[in-house]
C-alpha cells in the first residue's frame, strides 16, 4: 500500500519539512524556469502565466533588457550598503522616479527592499511631518504583512489571526462608491471618516487607486479628487499605494494619473525591480526631508543590481509604450470575456483597469457561492496549464494579471482555456455543493500535468 506521504511530490514533501507552515502555496507547483509569459515546472509541464508573480513582473519573466542590465551591473558592483558607501545606481533611480512620479513640486525618493517596508516608512514620515498618529485605510485594501502594514490591511483571516495587538490608531472606512464629484463626494467621505476618527488627528490616508487583493475595485477620478480635497482641508497626507498598480499596469505609468491627483507620497514595489527585491517611497521634498539623517535606512534598500534592473524596467516600459499595451490587453480581455454573460456561466461582473482584470462570480449549479466556483476554477485552470489568482473579500473574484509584454496568441490561448475550464466545471455533476472552505486539495491528492 502506498502511504499518504508517498503520494505527495518530492519537492512538496521537502517544502513541508523545511518551510514554515504559514507560508502558503496558491498553486502547488514548483517552477524550474520561465521566459516571458511561460513557466515550466520541475516535471517539465508548461503553464501560461496570468499571475506574473502577483503583479511583480510587468515585463514578464527574464526580460532580455533587464537581464542585460543585471549582468552588466554584477560585473561592476553587487552591493555596498548605500549608508556606508553610496553608489550611483541608487542616485540615478531616485532622480528618475522623482522626475516621473506625479508629485507636486520638488520630490525626493527613499529606496527599500519590499512593498510592506515602503508602506511602513511612508507612515513614519507622515507621522513625523504632521505630528499626528492616526491613519485611515479603506476596507478591502492590502498593504503588506509587517506590523504597521498589516494594521492597514483589511482582511482579518488569515493575515492577522494570532498576531496580537497591531500598531494604531488605524481606522478602516468603507470603500467609496463611484459618486459624483464636488461637495457631495467630499461630504460623504467626511461623514465616513469622522464616524471613526477626528479629522484633526489623522496623519495620513492610505489607499490603492485600484484594489488588487480587494477584487480589482477602482476608485473613480471624482472620488480621488474628493479625497485629495478633504486631505488638503484638514492637513492630512495622501499616500497612494501603487505597489501593484504602478509602472503601467493600469494603462498609466501611475494609476493616479487618470484622476490628475498628486499624492503627497507614492509607494512602489513589485514590478519596480523587474523580479529583484526593490521598493520605493517617492514624495514631496518637504515631507521626505522632515526627519534627521539616520532616521531612515535599510541595509539592502537600493541595492545597485536591483536599481540597474529598475532603470531597465522604466526604459522598456516607456520606450515600448507598455501603458498603451496594458490598455489593449484589458480591452482584449473584455472583448473575449463579455460573451460569457450570455452563456449563463455565473459571471456577475467584469472589472478592467488596464491589465488588471477581475471576474466576479456567483454560486451556480453545485457551487453554493462564487468563492467555491472561483476556487475550483483556479484549480482546474492550473491542471490545464494556466495560472490565475483569486481575490475579493470572500475569494469570489478571479484576478488576471498578465505581463504587459504577453503576445496576443498567448493571451487568447489563456482566455480560451479559462472559458473551457469554466464550462467544464459547470457541466460536471456534483454529489454535493462545493464551498470556499475547500480551496486546496488534500496533501496526498494527485494533480494532473497540464496539456502541452
Amino acid at each position: 500500500m502506498i502511504s499518504r506521504a508517498e503520494g505527495i511530490p518530492h519537492w512538496l514533501q521537502r517544502k513541508h519539512r523545511a518551510v514554515a507552515r504559514g507560508v502558503a502555496l496558491r498553486d502547488e507547483i514548483c517552477i524550474r524556469r520561465a521566459k516571458g509569459s511561460l513557466l515550466w515546472d520541475v516535471q517539465g509541464c508548461e503553464y501560461i502565466d496570468f499571475a506574473s508573480g502577483i503583479g511583480a513582473l510587468n515585463l514578464g519573466h527574464c526580460h532580455p533588457r533587464v537581464e542585460a542590465a543585471i549582468a552588466k551591473q554584477m560585473q561592476q558592483l553587487v552591493h555596498s550598503c548605500f549608508h556606508s558607501a553610496a553608489n550611483e545606481p541608487y542616485i540615478e533611480l531616485a532622480e528618475r522616479l522623482n522626475e516621473l512620479a506625479p508629485i507636486a513640486g520638488p520630490a525626493r525618493s527613499l529606496l527599500l527592499s519590499g512593498g510592506a517596508e515602503a508602506i511602513e516608512n511612508a507612515i513614519k514620515l507622515a507621522r513625523a511631518f504632521t505630528g499626528r498618529q492616526a491613519v485611515v485605510a479603506l476596507d478591502g485594501g492590502f498593504h503588506g504583512r509587517t506590523f504597521m502594514a498589516l494594521a492597514l490591511t483589511s482582511k482579518q483571516c488569515p493575515h492577522k489571526v494570532g498576531f496580537g495587538a497591531l500598531p494604531g490608531p488605524v481606522y478602516h472606512i468603507p470603500f467609496p462608491e463611484r459618486i459624483s464629484g464636488g461637495e457631495q463626494a467630499i461630504g460623504s467621505l467626511r461623514r465616513a471618516i469622522s464616524v471613526h476618527a477626528p479629522l484633526g488627528k489623522i496623519a495620513a490616508m492610505v489607499l490603492e487607486p485600484v484594489q488588487g487583493e480587494g477584487g480589482i475595485r477602482a476608485l473613480s477620478a471624482a472620488t480621488l479628487r474628493a479625497i485629495r480635497a478633504l486631505c488638503d482641508e484638514h492637513g492630512i497626507l495622501l499616500i497612494a499605494d501603487e505597489i501593484q498598480t504602478g509602472l503601467g499596469r493600469t494603462g498609466q505609468l501611475f494609476a493616479v494619473n487618470d484622476s490628475a491627483v498628486c499624492p503627497d507620497m507614492i509607494v512602489l514595489g513589485k514590478s519596480l525591480g523587474g523580479g529583484l527585491p526593490l521598493s520605493a517611497v517617492v514624495g514631496r521634498a518637504t515631507v521626505m526631508d522632515c526627519v534627521e539623517p539616520g532616521a531612515l535606512g535599510n541595509t539592502f534598500g537600493g541595492n545597485p543590481v536591483a536599481c540597474a534592473a529598475a532603470m531597465a524596467v522604466l526604459d522598456e516600459t516607456l520606450d515600448r509604450k507598455l501603458c498603451l499595451q496594458a490598455r489593449a490587453i484589458g480591452e482584449r480581455c473584455r472583448e473575449l470575456i463579455m460573451p460569457w454573460h450570455e452563456r449563463e456561466l455565473g459571471l456577475v461582473d467584469v472589472r478592467v483597469a488596464g491589465a488588471m482584470i477581475g471576474l466576479e462570480f456567483k454560486g451556480l449549479g453545485r457551487f453554493k457561492d462564487g468563492a467555491g466556483l472561483v476556487s475550483a476554477l483556479q484549480r482546474r485552470a492550473r491542471e490545464k496549464g494556466l495560472l490565475v489568482l483569486t481575490s475579493g473579500a470572500k475569494g469570489e473574484v478571479l484576478r488576471l494579471l498578465p505581463a504587459l509584454t504577453i503576445s496576443d496568441d498567448l493571451l487568447i490561448r489563456g482566455l480560451q482555456c479559462l472559458g473551457e475550464c469554466l464550462e467544464g466545471l459547470l457541466q460536471e455533476p456534483g454529489q454535493e455543493a462545493e464551498q470556499a472552505s475547500a480551496q486546496t486539495p488534500e496533501k496526498g491528492e494527485a494533480k494532473l500535468c497540464p496539456t502541452q
